[in-house]
């Protein structure tokens, strides 16, 4: 099945999407359905190049009413998501949601420094049966992106790190330098907003 055909597919079941090539395939970000406004989320599917298009619509009408308990759940669940919407107000979160809901998914939330540099943290996760509800997570992964250079992935990791060094990020209002994570304050990149909006699929 075609890109064009998966995406009016998804389009008959009244969720606005974009695809993104991955090195794996292709993905598709779906915007919260009603779109636009603060409650909008970036829900990532995975490949689905060999579905077949009654299959795929059907899983785009499955999913739209779900989204919202989804992300309703999520956070009251994952303290490290409120812990981060709470430090970054201007962060962006999104989940890779896998075929199956007791699989490999995750949550991931992410914010800006400088209009140079990402934070990301990416909490796996698995949901019951009715993709609503959290069931268990691991400690999450944080990393540091840093655009590097003007090519569709111009944002490479410059460092990670894992769950032990977040109480004190909470502690310190999010600053990076209690962790030893030094950033350029004075060196933006240009276009920087259209290269973020871009690094979901990353």
């Amino acid at each position: 099945m075609s890109n064009r055909a998966q995406l009016k597919a998804m389009s008959r079941a009244g969720i606005r999407c974009r695809p993104f090539v991955l090195v794996s395939g292709v993905i598709f970000a779906c915007l919260s359905a009603g779109g636009g406004g603060a409650d909008s989320r970036f829900l990532l599917f995975p490949d689905f190049t060999n579905t077949n298009l009654r299959t795929l619509e059907g899983f785009g009408w499955k999913f739209r009413p779900l989204q919202q308990p989804l992300l309703a759940n999520g956070h009251r669940t994952l303290h490290y998501v409120e812990d981060f919407n709470t430090l970054y107000t201007n962060a962006r979160e999104f989940c890779l949601l896998g075929p199956e809901p007791l699989g490999t998914n995750a949550w991931v939330i992410q914010t800006s420094f400088h209009r140079r540099y990402i934070l990301r943290m990416v909490t796996p996760f698995t949901l019951d049966t009715s993709w609503t509800n959290i069931l268990s997570y691991d400690p999450p992964i944080f990393k540091l992106l840093e655009w590097r250079e003007k090519r569709r992935f111009g944002f490479y990791a410059v460092c990670s790190f894992g769950a032990t060094n977040w109480p004190k990020l909470v502690a310190s209002g999010g600053d990076l330098s209690v962790i030893g994570i030094k950033l350029k304050t004075n060196s933006p990149v240009e276009d920087f907003e259209y290269h973020y909006e871009g690094a979901n699929d990353r």
